[in-house]
């Protein structure tokens, strides 16, 4: 997909969270395809220490920006992580930052 080029997940994120301003969306999605390398450093780091705190933050954050760029289903897996972070539920938390990990490797790959 060339960088200028919307898909349509993208296109319903422009009018529902950007008021239709296509480039500020895409100023937006480039900024996080930029950093989604560093939040998976930071979540595979809270993972592998066992930091909830950190976990639950990254989840948070990744929430959002994913529901953003619209992402609707990887939005509601971070969800997930979120909560089962907050329920110290360690092994839903493993099994979903390995989800979560994958589809935003998969967005920066892809671009989209």
């Amino acid at each position: 997909m060339n960088k200028h080029t919307l898909s349509g997940h993208e296109i319903e994120a422009v009018e529902r969270y950007f008021g239709g301003d296509r480039d500020l969306f895409m100023l937006y999605r480039d900024a996080a395809r930029m950093n989604f390398p560093r939040d998976v450093e930071v979540g595979d780091a809270a993972v592998a220490s066992r930091d909830l705190s950190a976990i639950r933050r990254t989840a948070h954050s990744l929430r959002s920006v994913l529901e953003s760029l619209g992402h609707a289903g990887t939005a509601q897996q971070a969800q997930a992580l979120e909560r089962a972070s907050l329920q110290t539920d360690w092994s839903s938390v493993e099994r979903l930052w390995r989800v979560v990990r994958t589809e935003i490797i998969r967005i920066v790959v892809n671009k989209g």
